[in-house]
């Protein structure tokens, strides 16, 4: 049987109930919801109205980035690509001193790109 260590260095997330973990967290503990009624698009044709919404979210807030190359980037991937950065940032990861082929990223994403 063949066994593996994996270390967890850095964790992050984006969700409608904050944009870091401990954040999360804390709304978790106080039974807070991110539910709420959909404001991004005109809903009022379905039968459902509502949910996890992630609002007064801005990739230009959280990195430098080209403003076109930004335009380009799905929403969905904005969220992973900031969650992806803040847990390298949070991890201390020097890549320069390891091998880069023995680091991963898990990503957790439902449904993307349906802009």
């Amino acid at each position: 049987m063949l066994h593996r260590r994996v270390v967890v260095t850095g964790t992050s997330v984006v969700t409608s109930l904050g944009l870091d973990v401990p954040a999360v967290w804390a709304q978790i503990c106080n039974g807070k919801s991110g539910v709420s009624t959909v404001q991004r698009f005109d809903c009022s044709e379905f039968r459902v109205r509502f949910g996890g919404e992630i609002k007064d979210f801005n990739l230009l807030s959280h990195m430098q980035l080209d403003s076109k190359f930004m335009r380009r980037m799905d929403r969905f991937a904005q969220f992973a690509l900031v969650a992806s950065e803040k847990a390298i940032a949070e991890s201390g990861i020097d890549f320069s001193a390891i091998d880069p082929y023995r680091c991963g990223v898990i990503i957790g994403s439902c449904i993307g790109g349906l802009d």
